[in-house]
């Protein structure tokens, strides 16, 4: 899936044409792009290949595995949002992170929402924190193996919409639900639309956790890389944990 405000910046400033068929007349609605109660994402790529080649349009050339191994002071941002969905103890969450990871530099980011500085500010980012919205659409753009922590609040899941992105980027990535309930195993449309305005206050001991497990599964798809004897980054390249199903981190949170 693709924001709508990305899409309009492709469509005026780089002359992308948007279609929903393809030459034939073979219409472009993807199965495995639908929700389960039968909605889809009004945009979408074609597939991941085409994804990907659009994506390298864009950022710049990544650094060598070799390098980015032996990088020991990592930029680790707070992403928050202005409405709805957002962290209330965003602060917090930069003071607690920074405290507990004085080797890094640890900051609160707020977006605006063009491209130009999605381009700009996500491939600097090694590990990124940052409630569900459309602002992780931005982290197609971070480098391989880069790490994200994905926030919902109570009663509103997706666990496989950006964590599908973030499969296909080859990025590190961590569900976490934060409320008193358990983890649901389906929330249909009408009931996270009803609960889409929930904000989350987050444990600070549970997220300095999940950073640091995080920083480690990084460091571990980056070490590799390496040891596959790749010299140079190459666009195939994989990382050995992208499987959103072992990253979830599930279990009673302070709400």
């Amino acid at each position: 899936p693709i924001s709508s405000g990305i899409l309009r910046t492709l469509m005026n400033s780089y002359n992308v044409t948007v279609t929903n068929s393809w030459n034939d007349g073979t219409p472009l609605r993807v199965q495995e792009m639908m929700e389960k109660d039968g909605s889809v994402s009004p945009f979408a790529m074609v597939s991941r290949e085409h994804s990907v080649k659009w994506r390298d349009l864009f950022v710049p050339p990544e650094e060598e595995p070799a390098s980015r191994r032996a990088k020991k002071r990592l930029k680790i941002a707070v992403v928050n949002r202005p409405g709805a969905r957002k962290l209330l103890n965003a602060m917090d969450a930069r003071d607690n992170i920074a405290a507990a990871f004085p080797e890094h530099d640890v900051f609160e980011h707020h977006l605006n929402g063009t491209l130009q500085e999605m381009i700009d500010f996500f491939p600097m980012v090694d590990v990124l924190v940052s409630p569900h919205g459309s602002q992780l659409t931005g982290i197609m753009f971070m480098q391989r193996c880069s790490a994200v922590l994905e926030m919902f609040p109570h009663l509103y899941y997706t666990p496989y919409y950006f964590s599908s992105l973030a499969r296909m980027f080859q990025l590190q990535h961590a569900n976490w639900y934060v409320s008193h309930a358990a983890v649901p195993g389906f929330l249909d449309l009408k009931t996270r639309l009803a609960n889409t305005n929930n904000n989350m206050c987050p444990s600070m001991d549970k997220l300095v956790s999940a950073v640091d497990e995080l920083i480690q599964k990084r460091q571990d798809c980056i070490d590799s890389c390496c040891h596959k004897g790749n010299s140079r980054v190459r666009r195939d390249w994989t990382s050995p944990a992208s499987d959103e199903r072992t990253q979830g981190i599930t279990g009673h949170n302070r709400a």
